[in-house]
């Protein structure tokens, strides 16, 4: 059972450890991603990878649908899969989520659960090697993200578009840290989004009801207001 690892043997060595483990798979998949799609260009391969990483960010395990990889996160890539898509591609991203979880976990003190992650990211990492996978896999997560209709094309595109104003508005949320409430979040960031990404909000309400959602999915967000601290001491 993987829960009974004893990471205790890593010792003062773990920090060293990891970051090995960490940057060896990092560069594997960039590599990989690299062989599974030349008519990609390196600065839309790197976006693509990075684009998963701040998906995690704001949703945490949303990141992820019945171990692979979610439709949203996937959608966030700015790629659409269509028939001609290679699977591979997907599994390879469901390695490269791990990873984030991995380095989320590392950042936060939880080695066991780093470490566990990683492992997580190598297995998808090997299962993407063993060929298009699509034909003997018929999980509902994968079978979403191979959807191909005009609407849910079209809701792909959405997400893909409006990934980078919500994690945006998340780093403005956090950097502030103790709002009044989560009203005056919402005015305050809105009005800095507006002003960064004019042409995907056009107007205040709009930009308002997208913070407020990135609120409501910010993990513990009440530690961002004033106001919700307050309630909780009282």
């Amino acid at each position: 059972m993987r829960g009974s690892i004893d990471f205790a043997r890593f010792g003062g060595n773990f920090q060293s450890t990891f970051k090995h483990a960490f940057d060896n798979l990092k560069n594997k998949i960039e590599e990989r991603f690299s062989d599974l799609a030349p008519e990609i260009s390196a600065a839309s391969r790197k976006k693509a990878l990075a684009a998963i990483d701040d998906y995690r960010q704001i949703h945490q395990l949303g990141v992820l649908r019945e171990s692979i990889i979610s439709p949203e996160a996937m959608a966030a890539t700015g790629l659409l899969p269509s028939e001609s898509f290679d699977s591979r591609i997907v599994f390879l991203f469901t390695a490269c989520a791990y990873v984030s979880l991995a380095f989320d976990a590392f950042g936060r003190g939880d080695d066991a659960s780093a470490m566990l992650r990683l492992f997580d990211a190598n297995y998808w990492f090997g299962f993407q090697e063993s060929g298009d996978l699509r034909p003997y896999v018929t999980d509902e997560a994968l079978e979403g993200i191979f959807r191909t209709d005009r609407a849910t094309l079209a809701a792909q595109a959405k997400v893909a578009k409006r990934q980078p104003v919500k994690v945006r508005a998340a780093q403005l949320i956090i950097q502030n840290a103790k709002w009044d409430s989560r009203h005056q979040a919402s005015i305050a960031v809105a009005e800095q989004l507006i002003k960064e990404f004019s042409e995907n909000l056009k107007t205040e309400s709009a930009a308002q009801k997208l913070v407020a959602g990135v609120i409501a999915e910010l993990p513990d967000s009440q530690q961002y207001f004033k106001r919700s601290s307050n309630k909780k001491r009282g």
